[in-house]
């Protein structure tokens, strides 16, 4: 059976969206050890679809949170597996969701890993 029948529409850009879907699941893998969980996670409801990625890396610092979406700024801990960074990704897929007309965000605390969200609005004329 076919549920996705019953789900509503966003109108987007494919390419850019799955870029901007695509480095916030590299990040938290590039930023937890070997085998660790990576949670992915999608909601909808009647006005906006919720995207989330949660790593089990070592956290970022509440004040250093704003950070995170400027250009070359470096709030979080190191790669685990030493990977370069050029410190463009979370500001090209910022970039990209305020484009579509959506919100990112992220939560963390040092030790508990981080969670990155990002909503998409949907589109109400097709409902």
């Amino acid at each position: 059976m076919d549920h996705t029948e019953h789900l509503p529409v966003a109108m987007m850009d494919a390419p850019k969206i799955e870029q901007a879907i695509t480095n916030l699941i590299s990040n938290a893998v590039e930023h937890s050890d070997t085998g660790a969980r990576v949670d992915i996670a999608v909601f909808c409801d009647d006005r906006k679809f919720t995207f989330s990625v949660r790593d089990s890396g070592p956290g970022i610092a509440p004040e250093k949170i704003d950070l995170l979406f400027k250009p070359f700024a470096r709030a979080g801990g190191k790669k685990t597996g030493g990977e370069k960074s050029t410190g463009l990704g979370l500001l090209i897929t910022r970039k990209i969701i305020h484009a579509h007309g959506g919100r990112i965000w992220a939560e963390s605390r040092n030790g508990e890993g981080t969670t990155f969200f990002f909503t998409l609005p949907v589109d109400t004329k097709h409902l």
